[in-house]
């Protein structure tokens, strides 16, 4: 059975990775070196006091979702069902302390309430034949659904034998088909899209496995086509010893396909390439209607932004066309936060296959691109800054990711800092493919202050806030997840719901993932002098209910309620209030959920 790895030994372990990190003189050496950095987790955020909250700017109606108040919350992920737009999922890198967990949760009801899983990677852990290998951090949760509502998740782990300086570095993969609250794995060596291992010391794929396999995503076919539900899943992917010597396979370095065809339990062994001879990192893989299989990757030899297809079912890729440039930094250089990287995100709009693509260029400040193909990936349109098309062209863009629904329609999400490296997350949104753009949504409330997660001291790493923000766009809503910091004790999961068709009316809502706390129904809505609001409880608690105009300024304040396990119903007198859109904000220690409320005559 694994074990935990303790926090002061997997810092000192840390340490020692990264100084040889530091000293690594190429361009390998640096690939590796960014994943291990990456993977490697610990309990390592950098908590300040209150004091030294500069970012804090007022009580905030924007709340995190957790009651995790220590441990990061890093690199989460969201998808919708494309048959049932109400069906969502999310999930993320849990850090509570010595351990490392994926919690997946679900809603039914498109945001207004989630339930987690029963998704537990330890269970799955116990039963793997690695002795001696300690649970050290892993990573890259991710989803796809397939056109029967079944979900596919994978996952990475990571284990170190201290006495080796030898890893186990695992892709899993599980199977949702209850809409996501049970999820299967396959029986032995059925369960891994692959396996492989690396040294720490020399920074090189070690002898256990095919060799190393990187940022895996997932996407299926449901074209309808002759490929119809076969789940592919790109990634970088640096060969072992073994693959090398291998004689009956031709395997070079950089960006690869494995594929899990139609009514078979397993991965393919294997391995599909789609750049050959370098170093291809920050890859995503997208399917359109067409059947066509687009991948988007970094070179990180060349940087450059690649885009790679596939019409054969992923038999074969199209030599890369560069669809844009990055600058990687400089070597040990830190702008806003040590997770910097081109981190490219990629979106697909399945009603006429146009593409968008977005990444982060790190010069002297961090600088975001945004690309799109309206004819499938033939051409490209030339890069344009995020910062100059949100009208900020003085602020850098930090993470951004992209999303599109079947409409003709893209939004971009992102951190937009100052600077001074303080900023909020923002969204923006585009009706006619990405040609115009429409004035940015800010997502927060309160800034984050990146500066306050930058330590002069070697021995603390970064707080792990992650490249991997998702969002996804339903009819006119966008969904955005991402790791929040402006509490000043780590980043932590928060998502908000945006909707575009009525934003003059419209503020983004704030819904707590958790089961714990629940607002099933608030009503009437709107209303022209009181409301009731039902909520149920699995544990007796005390809740606080808050209302603010949609600048974030404190309207009414109730008094403290405690509430029984169970479902109440309580109304509330606002006839002082004037007409206008409000938010209902409900707090308490079970969690925070954030609710619209339109105020009428």
């Amino acid at each position: 059975m694994y074990q935990k790895l303790h926090p002061k030994l997997l810092l000192l372990f840390f340490l020692t990775v990264i100084t040889s990190f530091l000293n690594a003189q190429n361009e390998a050496f640096d690939v590796m070196g960014d994943i291990i950095k990456e993977k490697i987790k610990s309990k390592s955020t950098l908590i300040l006091p209150q004091e030294n909250n500069a970012a804090t700017l007022r009580d905030d109606f924007s709340v995190k979702l957790t009651d995790n108040e220590i441990g990061d919350e890093a690199e989460p992920f969201i998808v919708v069902n494309p048959a049932d737009s109400t069906h969502l999922l999310i999930s993320y890198i849990d850090l509570p302390g010595n351990s490392i967990n994926f919690p997946i949760y679900v809603s039914n009801d498109a945001g207004d309430t989630w339930t987690r899983s029963d998704f537990n990677p330890q269970e799955i852990y116990s039963n793997e034949p690695f002795t001696g290998f300690n649970i050290a951090g892993g990573g890259d949760p991710v989803f796809a659904f397939d056109d029967q509502g079944d979900i596919y998740f994978s996952w990475i782990f990571l284990g170190v034998n201290f006495a080796t300086f030898d890893t186990r570095f695992i892709s899993f993969w599980a199977k949702s088909e209850d809409g996501g609250i049970t999820w299967n794995v396959s029986d032995g060596e059925k369960k891994y899209i692959e396996t492989g291992s690396l040294n720490l010391q020399t920074q090189t794929p070690g002898n256990f496995g095919a060799g190393v396999f990187d940022r895996p995503w997932l996407d299926v076919d449901r074209s309808g086509g002759p490929f119809n539900g076969t789940l592919y899943s790109s990634g970088f992917f640096w060969p072992g010893p073994d693959t090398v010597n291998d004689t009956s396979i031709v395997q070079t370095s950089g960006m690869i396909i494995k594929r899990k065809l139609v009514g078979v339990d397993s991965f393919e062994q294997a391995r599909i390439q789609v750049s050959e001879g370098d170093f291809a990192q920050y890859g995503n893989v997208k399917i359109s209607n067409s059947g066509t299989v687009h991948v988007t990757f970094g070179n990180i030899i060349t940087n450059e932004a690649k885009h790679s297809f596939s019409t054969d079912g992923g038999e074969t890729f199209s030599n890369p066309t560069t669809i844009g440039t990055f600058s990687p930094g400089q070597q040990g250089q830190v702008l806003v936060n040590d997770r910097e990287n081109p981190a490219m995100n990629f979106a697909l709009d399945y009603s006429n296959n146009n593409l968008y693509a977005v990444w982060n260029s790190l010069t002297a400040n961090l600088s975001g691109f945004f690309t799109f193909s309206h004819d499938e990936g033939l051409t490209w349109s030339s890069p344009q800054s995020i910062a100059e098309l949100a009208g900020v062209s003085d602020h850098q863009v930090f993470m951004p990711n992209i999303a599109s629904n079947n409409k003709n329609e893209v939004s971009i999400s992102w951190y937009d800092l100052d600077s001074e490296d303080v900023g909020n997350y923002m969204v923006m949104n585009s009706k006619d493919g990405g040609l115009t753009w429409e004035e940015p949504v800010p997502l927060t409330d309160a800034a984050t202050d990146f500066k306050n997660y930058v330590s002069s001291n070697p021995q603390v790493p970064a707080p792990l806030f992650g490249d991997y923000y998702t969002s996804v766009k339903v009819g006119c809503k966008t969904f955005s997840v991402w790791s929040d910091g402006r509490q000043m004790n780590g980043p932590k999961i928060y998502v908000s719901s945006t909707d575009f068709c009525n934003l003059a009316t419209s503020v983004s809502e704030i819904t707590a993932i958790t089961d714990q706390i629940q607002i099933k129904s608030l009503y009437p809505n709107p209303t022209n002098g009181e409301f009731s609001l039902d909520i149920e409880l699995k544990s007796a608690t005390a809740i606080t209910m808050e209302i603010y105009d949609v600048k974030g300024k404190l309207m009414r304040d109730f008094p403290i309620q405690n509430l029984p396990t169970g479902s109440t119903s309580n109304t509330y007198d606002i006839t002082d209030l004037a007409p206008a859109t409000y938010l209902v904000v409900v707090k308490s220690p079970l969690g925070n959920v954030t609710r619209k409320l339109v105020v009428v005559e």
